[in-house]
């Protein structure tokens, strides 16, 4: 069964209207692919991919997990 987690958000930007961040895990791979995209900017040099592995580790509270792009 594959696993795949999206988290989508609008981050601050100082020169746009913001950064459009959309994060996709597939937690099956351990892979991740980042798309950010910076809005109000009308050219191909405006959206950014990245892509690559994630290592999960526990956090200090022993609780929650952390993903380490």
């Amino acid at each position: 069964t594959s696993a795949e987690y999206t988290f989508e958000g609008i981050l601050p930007c100082a020169d746009c209207m913001g950064i459009k961040t959309n994060l996709l895990i597939n937690d099956d791979s351990l892979s991740y692919l980042l798309t950010e995209t910076y809005m109000g900017k009308n050219n191909p040099d405006s959206v950014f991919l990245r892509f690559g592995s994630f290592t999960r580790m526990t956090a200090p509270d022993s609780v929650s997990t952390i993903l380490q792009l």
